[in-house]
């Protein structure tokens, strides 16, 4: 317990050195690393070395990239993952049960590991561990005493030196400024240490034993879920089969029964619910495997051929959402839902051919494992590799009624910089061709709002990227504020790739981008001094539903 106690000070003394107050970045990287040294220097004897050892490395590399990409979304997503694999690796650390391959009981690793360190750490105040030996208590007693002895006697002495030298007196203020954050959150991460070191994995869930009429009453039970499913589909790709593969024109649709004015509410219509039915379904397919294999012939030969039927009607609904998106990018470009929905769709398509596989033939848990989690990682790693904002602002530009949507782009994160150079060359033509009109109508106040709304947002990102890495001399501070958030973003462990490499884009352009602030300014004047009260609050502003549909 003494080394657990002094490891996990330790830890908090180098967070509070480290990494209070900083942003994510590539020292978010580093703490994982760190956490998981200290998960490795309390494991188990027994413990499932290799595969605590994968899942350490998982999470700090998931960790490290969060210095990487600029893109919020993959970011949450890099983070969740390094969290996801670090408590894998605690639960790996600390059991010596074997692993049984089975993805349920994977996914479920990180709560029962949760619940095993906070039952762990409760149990340092149980009655049972009343059997510490005398001098151990002993030590524990003198540790407090000691404690409590020493710190009014410091805090008197603090305050004298304080009031002795101005210099120490302004170290000492800029050391205690954020005294009662940084005890909160000490404590709260030296409470979390203690109870992962305390951490005992205990339980193993049993296996199913599913008898001879058991399997035959759950077949019953099988073919129920899978046929009222496989037919409700099979009814669904019927009457839809006339348009489901469609590539009609954007006017066409109408012909056809579909009452969308554009492709965006036909998508919007039919690409994200098609992949919520396609993920339930696959969810129901997941249950069905667990038992398939155990049933009595004649049932399991029926369910096997429901399954498929079942899978293959899945893979026609992808394939459909997957044409779905293809005729909006073609009209309208991209965003990243859809880029983001696009992915999960090929990782749903991956995981419907294992399961087609496993479903006419029984795997060996090993095999179903290594297949359902390399392709997962597989898609991990690629929105990380993808410049997915990049790829919006260069090739799948979104538009409506044949506008780009600089809006939009430049409120991606700083990976889709290639598209601030158009955005505020834009916004500027836009600007020069509205100055002759003295009295905005509603669709100038519409073009104004949205330059104006772009230059306001881009001009945001770049102070931003200005404050994380430019100059401290060129930085006006005019608060405590100011100061505390420079101080954060300046720290090296708030390092981003793409943010840095945004701000090098800036400096190499940095006569057109300084420009922007005062385009900002220029449009604000239009917007006081040209529009009406009644146009602001009656002109239409929403690109998609107004003619002409290009």
């Amino acid at each position: 317990m003494k080394k657990l106690t002094l490891s996990a000070l330790g830890f908090v003394i180098v967070y509070n050195i480290l990494f209070f107050q900083t942003d994510n970045g590539i020292g978010t990287g580093l703490l994982f690393l760190i956490l998981n040294l200290f998960y490795f220097l309390f494991k188990k004897s027994e413990a499932n070395i290799n595969f605590a050892l994968v899942c350490s490395l998982l999470s700090t590399f998931f960790g490290f990239l969060m210095g990487f990409r600029a893109n919020e979304i993959v970011g949450l997503i890099n983070l969740l993952s390094a969290i996801f694999f670090s408590m894998c690796a605690l639960y790996f650390y600390k059991s010596s049960l074997n692993f049984s391959f089975e993805i349920p009981k994977f996914f479920l690793m990180p709560a029962v590991a949760i619940t095993s360190s906070i039952a762990g750490f409760l149990s340092l105040f149980s009655s049972e561990n009343d059997s510490l030996e005398g001098r151990e208590k002993g030590i524990y007693t003198a540790f407090i005493r000691g404690l409590l002895t020493a710190l009014p006697v410091l805090l008197i002495l603090l305050v004298l030196l304080t009031r002795a030298d101005p210099i120490f007196n302004k170290l000492v203020a800029n050391l205690f400024k954020d005294i009662w954050e940084r005890l909160f959150i000490s404590a709260i991460v030296f409470v979390g240490l203690i109870a992962f070191g305390t951490t005992l994995i205990h339980e193993r869930l049993k296996e199913d034993d599913v008898t001879k009429l058991e399997a035959a009453h759950k077949a019953y039970e099988l073919l129920i879920i899978l046929g009222s499913i496989t037919f409700l589909f099979a009814a669904f790709l019927i009457v839809q089969f006339n348009y489901f593969f469609s590539s009609s024109g954007e006017r066409e649709l109408q012909t056809l029964g579909i009452t969308s004015l554009t492709y965006s509410e036909y998508v919007r219509k039919g690409f994200f619910e098609l992949l919520a039915v396609s993920t339930i379904a696959i969810v129901c397919l997941l249950y069905i495997m667990k038992f398939l294999h155990k049933l009595p012939t004649p049932q399991k030969l029926w369910t096997q051929i429901f399954g498929v039927s079942l899978t293959v009607e899945i893979g026609l609904l992808l394939i459909s959402a997957g044409q779905r998106i293809h005729l909006y990018q073609a009209a309208h470009g991209l965003t990243r839902a859809r880029i983001f929905g696009f992915i999960f769709l090929i990782w749903l398509g991956f995981m419907l051919l294992i399961f087609l596989a496993r479903i006419i033939q029984e795997l060996k848990k090993e095999i179903l494992f290594t297949s359902l989690i390399v392709p997962t990682l597989g898609v991990l790693f690629l929105i990380n590799i993808l410049n997915i904002d990049g790829l919006i602002a260069t090739k799948y530009r979104p538009s409506v009624n044949g506008e780009v949507d600089y809006y939009y782009l430049v409120s991606l994160s700083s990976d889709a910089n290639p598209s601030w150079e158009s955005a505020v060359l834009d916004a500027k033509a836009t600007l020069t061709k509205l100055e002759p009109s003295k009295d905005f109508s509603a669709e100038e106040y519409r073009q104004l709002y949205w330059a104006r709304s772009t230059l306001e947002r881009l001009n945001g990102t770049i102070q931003f990227l200005k404050d994380k890495y430019g100059d401290y001399s060129k930085i006006k501070i005019t608060n405590d504020w100011d100061r505390k958030k420079i101080t954060r973003f300046r720290k090296w462990q708030s390092f981003n790739l793409g943010e840095f490499q945004a701000y090098q884009i800036i400096l190499e352009n940095k006569d057109l981008y300084n420009e922007v602030s005062g385009l900002s300014q220029k449009a604000n004047d239009f917007d006081f001094s040209r529009v009406s009260g009644v146009i602001r609050q009656t002109a239409p502003l929403d690109r998609a539903t107004q003619p002409p549909l290009l």
